[in-house]
């Protein structure tokens, strides 16, 4: 039997992880490698992975991953990658010094932000089901105006009427 040959591992990108004290990923945040050997530098915000954000376009494909609120103080583990190369270490993340911050206050901040998230992802879901929504009427009108019929009249008439509603809606979510 003839070996397949080893897939070619790619040295193009770091990727830098964050795992939370229970071991869940919670944040990923990811550069290109730099051209030249050398010391360079990769910065994580203290923050953890966001909901996506309603828009009123289709969000593009490997877009960087939204940020989210900030981690409580905790323990974190840190993993960075470069090709096949791992390494990582565990960090403490404490609060800020210069503020006497309650313990409680921080953590009723972090589930109320959690809480605003919940609803921001539920807000992307709701545009990009009005997204495709008017994608299946802009279908239906492309195909009515091809048959160049009289008796289309009315469905094309509540099309237009689907649409403006439609926009009326993302107008509600994301403004004009």
């Amino acid at each position: 039997k003839e070996e397949q040959p080893a897939s070619k591992v790619k040295y193009d990108s770091i990727t830098l992880e964050i795992f939370n004290s229970k071991g869940d990923k919670i944040r990923t945040v990811k550069q290109k490698a730099p051209e030249e050997n050398g010391i360079s530098r990769m910065f994580w915000s203290m923050n953890e992975k966001g909901p996506a954000r309603p828009t009123r376009e289709k969000p593009r494909a490997n877009a960087p991953e939204p940020r989210g609120s900030q981690v409580l103080p905790g323990t974190y583990k840190v993993r960075l990658t470069f090709g096949d190369k791992k390494d990582s270490t565990t960090i403490q993340v404490k609060s800020d010094p210069r503020f006497n911050t309650p313990e409680s206050t921080i953590t009723t901040r972090y589930t109320m932000i959690k809480n605003l998230e919940t609803l921001t992802s539920t807000a992307a879901q709701a545009m990009d089901r009005l997204r495709e929504s008017k994608g299946i009427a802009d279908e239906y009108e492309k195909k009515m105006k091809g048959e160049k019929r009289d008796d289309l009249k009315d469905a094309m008439d509540k099309t237009k009427v689907v649409k403006d509603s439609i926009a009326a809606i993302m107008d509600y979510i994301v403004g004009k």
